[in-house]
């Protein structure tokens, strides 16, 4: 199974593993060469395709970042077609709304999903983080979907589409740049869901966590 979804937002940079979903798609000789064992790699195509059919998801949650690296520059994800990863968190969503990942990933992504990761995060050598399921992800706040007015909705999924789409800088970059857009963003994401106070130390907080960044990654210097 090869991915050729778009996963959003962009700067995806981790390399795509690629997975025989059906083993008689090789040619029979090709096989015979590399001493394919027929009934290991039907159960393993089968296993796999079960695996996508019933754990897949359209946003991915980082579990082991380096915060301040200059690599990383978003904390969740979000693939307009399904997928499954080995090393971080699929997010699956029952129900039928197919709009409210993306709000959830710009959610994530903006001041009240990163403060939140912030807090609760458990530090791992400084710089490493490990964002675990059941001491991060499990207890963060985020917006009810039945509860986004329909304006809003239009609203965050058109700037969804806008931001996603715009190249951008890390993480770091983007908190420290006051012209970057993850002002408008923030500002975006404060003003939807009434985060007044965070909206008037927007500036503040930005500057607040640049400066932790550039803390963790002096810190990821002198430990290397």
């Amino acid at each position: 199974m090869t991915s050729t979804n778009t996963t959003r937002f962009s700067k995806w940079r981790k390399p795509i593993i690629r997975i025989i979903q059906n083993p008689t798609k090789i040619p029979k000789e090709v096989r015979k060469l590399v001493g394919w064992d027929e009934e290991a790699a039907s159960y393993a195509a089968k296993d796999i395709k079960e695996a996508y059919n019933d754990l897949s998801g359209n946003c991915v949650l980082l579990m082991k970042p380096q915060i301040p690296s200059p690599n990383l520059f978003w904390l969740c994800y979000y693939s307009d077609s399904p997928l499954l990863s080995t090393n971080d968190y699929v997010l699956r969503m029952t129900g039928t709304d197919q709009e409210y990942p993306k709000i959830l990933t710009l959610f994530i992504n903006s001041i009240p999903g990163i403060l939140q990761i912030f807090a609760l995060r458990p530090e791992i050598r400084g710089a490493w983080s490990r964002l675990d399921k059941e001491s991060v992800w499990k207890h963060l706040y985020v917006p009810n979907p039945e509860l986004i007015e329909n304006i809003k909705r239009r609203k965050l999924i058109a700037a969804f589409d806008e931001f996603s789409n715009k190249e951008n800088g890390n993480l770091q970059h983007r908190l420290s740049d006051p012209d970057s857009f993850q002002t408008s963003m923030d500002q975006l994401i404060l003003e939807s869901f009434r985060f007044e106070e965070l909206s008037k130390e927007l500036q503040k907080v930005h500057h607040l966590l640049g400066a932790e960044l550039q803390n963790l990654l002096d810190v990821m210097t002198f430990t290397k």
